[in-house]
């Protein structure tokens, strides 16, 4: 079962939550609305972002410098997500973290 998110949207900012993404596959949503994006994590695991054009096929995003993102939540490291697909979601390989992806317009 893929883990829910917590949406929030304030003006043209909006943020996406995992509170708990734990060795899984967190839920899908559309984020080409806001093609500025960010994501952080914090807590145990390696997470990283996938985007999709078509909700079934998943691909690992790019930061800015070209490389696949893949964050050590135990460093609470961030990235900024280069590419803009229309569907997003987060994926933690072990452990339990915390992922915030933020989008502005």
């Amino acid at each position: 079962m893929a883990t829910g998110f917590t949406p929030l949207q304030s003006g043209n900012t909006m943020i996406w939550t995992y509170a708990a993404l734990a060795a899984q596959n967190g839920l899908h949503f559309e984020a080409w609305r806001f093609p500025d994006k960010t994501i952080q994590a914090s807590g145990t695991g390696t997470v990283t972002v996938e985007g999709s054009a078509d909700g079934t096929n998943w691909e690992v995003l790019n930061d800015t410098t070209g490389a696949a993102i893949s964050l050590t939540a135990s460093s609470n490291d961030a990235a900024v997500i280069l590419e803009n697909p229309r569907f997003m979601r987060a994926v933690n390989a072990g452990g339990s973290s915390l992922v915030v992806i933020t989008g502005a317009r």
